[in-house]
């Protein structure tokens, strides 16, 4: 039930913060090329937002998909299952298991030979518990409700004072989802909600770097 509610908070995570971020870092780069006309910026920041949100959701179709056709496929023949005992040592040594105690359950998979398929049908039957329709759609509500953050603001037809609450918005939001992290992480909350922070402070650098460079070379006039 935990791993459950950890792989669908981190999917959650994932799509908000792919939302708020890309849209935020467009808006940042932007902001300053069209900065006399917020109704245009104002389109192309929701279009943005519509475009991720089709993007990211059909991605994760895709990879829910791809993962649950790989476990169904995964034969149990010799080959397959040396490669797994081979990975399952290298686990246990990872996880500081001792040689006493990985002999110990290298005979168990000796002695019941239906032990792999037992584990190969657990993992199978989690991952249908994963509904691709219904992880795309989860992952497009996270990035939507990420996205919108950021455009918001504009609705407000003053540009200055909307990029101002618009970067409000979402380095806060930034911060309380990396609180949430440390409900499901060993790491103290604060270093978490500053993981974040960071995160969109350095997209943000990037874009900022790119569209200079990028203007310089096409010998565009930035509007101050």
């Amino acid at each position: 039930m935990f791993s459950e509610s950890g792989d669908t908070f981190r999917n959650f995570v994932f799509g908000f913060q792919d939302g708020l971020i890309s849209t935020y870092v467009l808006l940042a780069g932007i902001t300053i090329l069209i900065f006399s006309n917020p109704t245009l910026l104002l389109i192309t920041l929701l279009a943005e937002v519509a475009a991720g949100a089709i993007s990211i959701g059909f991605g994760a179709f895709t990879s829910t998909k791809t993962k649950n056709e790989y476990l169904i496929k995964s034969p149990s023949n010799d080959k397959n299952e040396t490669l797994r005992k081979e990975k399952f040592a290298k686990f246990s040594q990872k996880i500081g298991l001792d040689r006493k105690e990985i002999e110990t359950i290298e005979n168990s998979f000796r002695t019941n030979p239906d032990l792999w398929e037992k584990i190969i049908k657990f993992q199978l039957e989690d991952s249908q518990k994963r509904d691709p329709v219904n992880n795309a759609i989860y992952m497009e509500c996270a990035f939507v409700l990420g996205g919108v953050l950021p455009v918001i603001p504009y609705f407000i037809p003053i540009a200055t004072i909307s990029f101002i609450i618009a970067t409000i918005l979402s380095f806060c939001a930034l911060f309380i989802v990396g609180i949430f992290r440390s409900f499901f992480s060993e790491k103290h909350w604060l270093k978490l909600a500053l993981e974040m922070i960071l995160i969109g402070i350095l997209a943000t650098v990037i874009i900022e770097i790119y569209i200079y460079i990028i203007t310089i070379y096409y010998g565009l006039v930035l509007i101050s």
